[in-house]
Order: C-alpha cells, then structure tokens, then sequence
C-alpha cells in the first residue's frame, strides 16, 4: 500500500515517529524514594504521530495534489480522518493491524524546494482522535 492522509497520498515517508503518552497519578510519601512511589494509570494515553516526508514532481502538481489538499484539511471544524502507515500494516497484533490510525492534524508544516526538479519537502504532526 502508500502512506495516505485521508486517502491523499503523502509521497516518500522519510520519518515516521509515534509519541505515545500515559500520564500517571503518581503519589509520593514522605521519606521515601522513588521506587516506593504509587503511580496510577487512569487511561488517559495520547498518541502524537509525526511523519516527515518528500515529494518530488512538477510545481502544478505539488501545489494541486499534496499542498492544497494537506493544507485544506486544518479547516477550524476538524473531522477525524484515517491515516494509513505502511509500517503499522506490517503489524500481526493489538490495535492497528491494518495500519490505520484515525487522526487530526496538528499542525502541517511544509517548505517548496524551486530548480529544475521541484520538491516538497514536510512535516506532518497528527493526533490520534476519533
């Protein structure tokens, strides 16, 4: 399969990198050491999900088929969208077997490289949300 944002093919995925954050309740006694610490796990757990990729083709291209499109997802009333993973695909157990995550964009940073092959290079932070 391709890496896909919201079925939009992302091009050449150089990094994939997933955050996964379980904040614990952590409760100290006094005089004691960290190891005699209680930390509880209420099931808050945030996966932040950053993939920088490259494009490479014509300057009409890039801008109609991965700028537009990438860009037009921050919209102010965010609807969860899936993002495949070609590395999650791979997987044979727990929850993204398939390698889809459903997500929100943070943030999509992108810098438009100009010669005689044009190139897009970016950055992607997402979200896992429903």
């Amino acid at each position: 399969m391709t890496y896909t944002l919201n079925g939009i093919d992302i091009g050449q995925v150089q990094t994939e990198e997933h955050d996964v954050r379980s904040p614990l309740d952590t409760e100290v006694h006094p005089y004691s050491v960290s190891k005699d610490m209680e930390a509880v796990d209420e099931g808050n757990v945030l996966r932040k999900i950053t993939v920088e990729g490259k494009v490479v083709d014509t300057k009409a291209n890039i801008m109609n088929n991965y700028v537009q499109p990438l860009d037009a997802l921050q919209n102010g009333d965010q609807m969860a969208i899936t993002f495949h993973s070609d590395m999650w695909d791979l997987t044979t157990v727990g929850d993204y077997t398939d390698g889809n995550f459903s997500v929100k964009v943070e943030s999509f940073r992108h810098k438009i490289h100009i010669g005689e092959e044009t190139a897009l290079t970016y950055t992607l932070v997402l979200v896992e949300s429903t």
